[in-house]
């Protein structure tokens, strides 16, 4: 159980430790997933905010020999994008989306009841709509938002009371978003009853418990990290994050990248001491797309792949992370894709010497893929 007054374990090599973490991902190892479905769940979902990055995540985690198509056109019907951690898009498998969902659900429905407020639109106006865009979806299968005004916006009058009930149904879980472009920088919003389109996507958990399921899911795949750090991730309050550890056989350590303490799952630990150096490729190189989990799941433990790199080199100025490249667990420089080119730019750091070969390969080879699917 997670007490601060716990023995503190030693990490002799904590950033073999770090790459291990990432490994798991399928990031710098060639023992990757072997989907795209996969690679959501070692991740915790694909960050989906910018129309490229579910693609980009999933591309440099998983065998070239992946169809990454799924992701193009929302084909997998195992896969569901929803708002969740800090009210962004994520792309996750079921069971991790309805945890995501009800955990973060709260503020999302405050949101939109403001918007409601602001706009003067009354609880019963509200409902009122939603119960007309619910028989109009259950009658078109699919239809843009645009469409879902139209439909149940009488003749000349606004149709913001109609966009904010489907926003409502949309953060509340009983509609649901697809982006159906066949083009992977493109997008076609398209909207659907979830218990139509998405029948495994649970919406009727509780907060409590779902937030608690969703700090262990967190763990699992980013441990060891600081309470400040899910609390960063998800904007959960510390203390439901405290009570979930206290219930929870972790392990609490001290590693160089914050002043607080760490905690890891101890089955997790366990499994890094049998097999510490299992097949991380520390020479190899990582291009990580925009807002990439592996990078913005931290806060206070950034410098685990920050070093003495500043950290406006990777995060812009409202928090999101840049598309980066990172090499043997650290960030060495950052990229682009130029679409006129269709080719990926790239600048490594100063003093990122011995990263050239490991950069250029990692770059050519994420390159290939996305040419593809354009």
């Amino acid at each position: 159980m997670a007490r601060d007054s716990a023995p503190i374990v030693s990490v002799e090599h904590p950033q073999k430790l770090w790459n291990w973490v990432l490994a798991k991902q399928g990031i710098g190892t060639p023992a990757k997933p072997d989907s795209v479905r996969a690679a959501a769940n070692r991740s915790l979902g694909l960050h989906a905010a910018r129309l490229s990055s579910p693609l980009v995540a999933a591309a440099v985690r998983v065998d070239d020999d992946v169809d990454l198509s799924p992701l193009v056109g929302a084909t997998d019907d195992a896969l569901i994008t929803i708002r969740c951690m800090r009210k962004t898009l994520h792309t996750l498998p079921f069971d991790l989306a309805s945890s995501a969902h009800a955990a973060t659900r709260h503020y999302r429905l405050r949101d939109v009841q403001r918007l409601a407020v602001r706009a003067e639109v009354s609880q019963g106006e509200l409902t009122a709509l939603q119960e007309k865009i619910h028989g109009y979806l259950l009658d078109a299968a699919s239809a843009s938002h645009r469409d879902v005004e139209r439909a149940v916006t009488p003749t000349n009058q606004s149709p913001i009371p109609a966009r904010i009930a489907l926003k409502l149904l949309w953060e509340r879980g009983d509609v649901v978003y697809r982006n159906t472009s066949d083009r992977w920088l493109r997008e076609t919003r398209m909207f659907s009853l979830a218990s139509l389109t998405h029948p495994g996507f649970i919406t009727t958990l509780e907060p409590e418990s779902a937030r608690d399921q969703l700090i262990e899911q967190y763990f699992q795949r980013y441990g060891p990290a600081t309470v400040k750090d899910v609390m960063w991730w998800a904007a959960i309050p510390a203390k439901a994050v405290v009570e979930a550890l206290a219930a929870r056989d972790v392990v609490r350590m001290r590693l160089p990248w914050a002043p607080s303490p760490f905690w890891m799952l101890r089955s997790d630990y366990d499994a890094f001491l049998r097999q510490p150096n299992s097949s991380v490729d520390e020479a190899g190189a990582a291009l990580l797309g925009h807002e990439d989990i592996a990078l913005k799941a931290y806060f206070e433990s950034r410098g685990r792949y920050l070093g003495a790199l500043p950290a406006r080199k990777v995060f812009n100025q409202i928090g999101e992370v840049l598309p980066s490249i990172v090499h043997a667990g650290r960030v060495v420089g950052r990229w682009q894709w130029d679409p006129a080119d269709r080719r990926i730019r790239y600048r490594r750091f100063p003093g990122s010497d011995g990263t050239r070969t490991a950069t250029a390969q990692a770059a050519a080879a994420l390159e290939k893929r996305l040419r593809l699917l354009t």
